[in-house]
């Protein structure tokens, strides 16, 4: 199993449904975790499993697949999003994404994680 994607984000605010944070291209994500004392213009890690994010129509995260790596019941796709950010995909095995054109990636909120750079992930709301 591939490892867990890391982008650097930016808090743009907290409140009772998560913390909003701006993502490269300005779209913004809440994800449902506790604050923990992060406030705006904080810089935390987004983490994203490969086999959350979906290859969409539409989505918070643009690039072209990079390198595809088909597998027989999975495909594993290396998106540049940014000249230093690749996130890895793992989609169906069938999928026929086609190599170096536009592609976008959508995932849900509930299937993030956020950490400070050297700290442990803010705990998702609800648990205790």
């Amino acid at each position: 199993m591939a490892e867990m994607n890391l982008m650097k984000v930016k808090v743009e605010s907290t409140g009772a449904e998560g913390v909003s944070v701006t993502l490269r291209g300005g779209k913004a994500l809440i994800v449902p975790v506790e604050a923990g004392g992060t406030k705006a213009g904080d810089e935390l890690l987004l983490g994203m499993r490969p086999e959350h994010l979906k290859v969409a129509s539409d989505g918070p995260f643009k690039g072209q697949a990079a390198l595809a790596e088909r597998l027989g019941s999975l495909t594993i796709f290396h998106v540049e999003t940014a000249p230093d950010v690749t996130l890895v995909v793992q989609a169906k095995g069938g999928d026929a994404t086609p190599l170096h054109t536009p592609i976008a990636l959508d995932i849900a909120p509930s299937a993030c994680h956020l950490s400070r750079p050297q700290g442990p992930a803010l705990r998702p709301l609800g648990t205790a």
